[in-house]
């Protein structure tokens, strides 16, 4: 009644005439999100966290901050900690401790932080305040190289014996 039938036919002959019958490829599926995490305003986080992803904070942490993706301190966010890592960082707010990342920490303009730094690029915004000390991470490219001179020219040795044609 309402498609053509199929009786007798044997599995591997039975087919949609449609136009639409050809085989379709499945769209890919998209790459998987990264997580963001939020700890919100008048929010106090105390002890250690490890976050797979990125990290927003808009309220206060007291304790060490590990961070595999993007760490940003909002206007009113502040961080204690014994030691910060991250791959990006972005300050708006205040942070007080050691600081690691990776990639680039950019200090905005309201942004403070008083600690060390070891980064391997920094940003700091006009109005954007810092104390401490910064170590700049060594990539390939910021490695002193090798000076180029010329070898040292063999210097005859008047005690030995050379043959002189």
């Amino acid at each position: 009644m309402f498609s053509k039938s199929n009786k007798g036919k044997a599995p591997d002959q039975m087919h949609d005439d449609s136009p639409h019958s050809e085989a379709c490829e499945l769209p890919t599926p998209p790459a998987p999100a990264i997580s963001q995490t939020t700890i919100s305003a008048n929010s106090l986080v105390k002890g250690e966290l490890n976050i797979k992803g990125d990290l927003i904070i808009e309220g206060e942490v007291i304790g060490r901050v590990i961070v595999s993706g993007r760490l940003t301190i909002g206007k009113k966010g502040s961080v204690k900690s014994e030691g910060i890592e991250c791959n990006t960082g972005e300050v708006s707010g205040q942070i007080q401790g050691k600081i690691h990342a990776s990639e680039l920490l950019i200090i905005h303009s309201n942004g403070y932080i008083t600690g060390d730094l070891e980064v391997k690029d920094l940003i700091i915004e006009k109005g954007g305040r810092f104390d401490g000390k910064c170590q700049y991470i060594a990539t390939e490219t910021t490695l002193p190289c090798k000076p180029n001179v010329p070898d040292t020219p063999k210097v005859k040795d008047n005690n030995s014996s050379f043959d002189d044609k």
